[in-house]
Formats: C-alpha cells, sequence, structure tokens
C-alpha cells in the first residue's frame, strides 16, 4: 500500500486522538491496512533503524488475532533478523491494535503481552521512524 498511506494514516489518527474524536481503544483501521503497515514496519523501516541495539539478541513476536498473520524478530548488536526462535515476548491482538503498538500510538492494554514486558518497553522507547535525507558532497 505505501509507507505514505500509512504515515497519513497515524497522522490522522493523531488528529483524531489530539482533537477527541478516536479513542485509542478502538479498532480503526480495516485489518488488511493494518497488517500492510505492520509488515512494512517489521521488514522495512526496522532494516534502517540503528538504535535498536541491545547487549545480547532478544526476541519478539507479534500475532493478529482477527487475520491471523504474525511476525517473528530477533534483535540483536548485529541487526534485526526475521526467524522462529522461541520469542522472550509475544504480542498478539486486533490487526488495528497492533499496528497502532508497532507505531507507538496504541496502548499495551489493547494487546496481550506474554512474555518480558522490559521487551516491549524498549520497543517503545527507541524504535522510531525517522524520515532523513543525507548528501554527501565530499
Amino acid at each position: 500500500m505505501g509507507s505514505q498511506a500509512h504515515e497519513i494514516a497515524v497522522h490522522r489518527f493523531d488528529a483524531q486522538i489530539a482533537a477527541g474524536g478516536a479513542s485509542p481503544f478502538a479498532p480503526v483501521f480495516d485489518p488488511v491496512f493494518a497488517v500492510d503497515g505492520i509488515d512494512e514496519t517489521l521488514n522495512a523501516f526496522l532494516s534502517i533503524i540503528t538504535e535498536v541495539s541491545p547487549p545480547n539478541d532478544w526476541t519478539i513476536a507479534f500475532h493478529t488475532q482477527d487475520t491471523g498473520d504474525h511476525w517473528h524478530l530477533t534483535f540483536s548488536p548485529d541487526g534485526t533478523i526475521r526467524d522462529d526462535a522461541p520469542a522472550q515476548v509475544s504480542l498478539t491482538g486486533s490487526a488495528s491494535d497492533l499496528y497502532l503498538v508497532v507505531w507507538n500510538r496504541g496502548r499495551d492494554e489493547t494487546i496481550n503481552v506474554d512474555g518480558d514486558p522490559e521487551i516491549l518497553d524498549t520497543w517503545h522507547r527507541k524504535v522510531r521512524r525517522r524520515w532523513t535525507f543525507t548528501t554527501d558532497y565530499s
């Protein structure tokens, strides 16, 4: 669907929350759209995020209840990989709720967090989408 569609959707959500028009507890995104956004974040954006570099490997799994999609990631000092190792924390919820949590907009109370909650806290503190353009003129 595209990065801009997801960025606009999240900005719309932010504006609705600021205006008191949307509830962070209500599913607001179509499940297919939300799954696309989760997949984009976990596959495309995490490959360019350098702030998530734990001292040891940690694993996190994401499972959508309404669509049956799932992702499993290992974060390490060497980068992020998709794999099937046992997860230290699993996040389960509707695609819309997980979409908001992945974007650090949702509330953890809307999903089931099973395992080490510190990993999710680290996600919230360190995973941010940033658009950076650099030009090297040297």
